[in-house]
């Protein structure tokens, strides 16, 4: 079963599951994190269409799109660690 504990503060809402170690199986961890991967982020940014045609016209920006949002997506999980 799966259990999901809100934490308000005044400038965070903080949503943590917690899974009984009875419910997954001998050696299996569960992982969350920022809802989307990077590459997700950056479809979100541009669109699909939009990125296929950059990764063609422009490597440069194709590039530099995928670094920044790995840097953010870097930065949102060190910030999340330190305030656990």
């Amino acid at each position: 079963m799966l259990k999901k504990k809100i934490v308000k503060s005044r400038h965070v809402v903080k949503v943590t599951f917690e899974v009984p170690q009875t419910e997954l199986p001998e050696g299996m961890k569960a992982v969350g994190g920022v809802g989307n991967g990077i590459f997700e982020c950056v479809q979100d940014v541009v669109g699909y269409e939009s990125l296929c045609m950059i990764a063609f016209d422009d490597p440069e920006l194709y590039r530099l799109l995928f670094e920044t949002a790995g840097h953010v997506i870097n930065e949102i999980w060190k910030r999340d660690h330190y305030h656990r």
